[in-house]
């Protein structure tokens, strides 16, 4: 087996993150349909089945759907996520020939321990939204990218869920929904660097029964995690019964994921 390219140590991941996907770890799959579609559209979209490379690194790679869709391409396969149960699910996943190259690396994506010019290919997908700082994850990523390194990433952006927060607004309570970072504030960061950019939005939508099934759609794969951006205290009682009899009076019960696709080459 070959070893990884130098690290560097690791900071400690953020911990309230780390703690929400690790407790979903177990269930994610069940419950990731709608990423695993985004995944697949990222795949198309960037043509990277027929990406090849010689280290490929995949932040925030959760249970590995990723890895096991295009890394036969690579001759390593770098998996980094916050939460080590997520890393753990990815090694678990993964195939026994993705076994003989795989490598997981417990970090944040705000900085990322791998030497400078180390990896060839940077992919990410519905991961990047849970950084608060995009210019630092932008600057990680052109650090540690080789030059004629590419990056191709899929990023949840504002204003997603807006089913959902349409539905604070009209019951006159203070939205819920995270705060992700705007497609500008993605592009303003990568333009920071001299990349060639690429990017696209998409939007992709998911049917649920009734709200109980909403809200575990979200809380099911991690992502009722919190940035610092929405800082709320649980849903009580009181607030559910709310929302619960507005849904009843929708055609339809709708979340909607914004996504911004990033294709940037060094």
């Amino acid at each position: 087996m070959h070893e990884p390219p130098a690290l560097m140590q690791a900071v400690k991941p953020k911990r309230v993150v780390a703690e929400h996907f690790s407790r979903a770890a177990n269930r994610y799959d069940r419950h990731a349909q709608i990423q695993k579609e985004i995944a697949d559209g990222l795949i198309d979209w960037g043509s990277l089945q027929t990406s090849k490379s010689g280290v490929a690194l995949d932040l925030g790679c959760g249970t590995g759907y990723l890895g096991k869709r295009i890394a036969d391409g690579h001759a390593q396969w770098l998996n980094l996520d916050v939460s080590l149960e997520m890393l753990k699910s990815a090694k678990a996943n993964a195939t026994e020939r993705l076994k003989l190259k795989e490598h997981s690396i417990l970090a944040d994506a705000h900085y990322i321990p791998l030497a400078n010019s180390s990896v060839d290919r940077v992919y990410s997908s519905m991961a990047l939204q849970w950084c608060e700082h995009p210019q630092q994850v932008v600057k990680e990523m052109f650090r540690v990218l080789k030059p004629q390194g590419r990056a191709v990433l899929a990023i949840m952006v504002s204003p997603s869920f807006s089913t959902l927060d349409n539905a604070w607004r009209a019951i006159k309570m203070p939205s819920r929904v995270n705060a992700f970072a705007s497609p500008m504030q993605w592009l303003s960061a990568f333009q920071a660097y001299p990349w060639k950019v690429r990017s696209s939005e998409e939007c992709f939508y998911s049917e649920h029964r009734g709200l109980s099934h909403m809200l575990k759609s979200i809380s099911g794969v991690g992502a009722s995690a919190q940035t610092a951006l929405t800082a709320q205290s649980p849903l009580s009682k009181n607030e559910f019964i709310k929302l619960d009899e507005y849904f009843t009076h929708q055609s339809s019960l709708q979340l909607d994921y914004r996504v911004l696709f990033i294709e940037c080459s060094k």
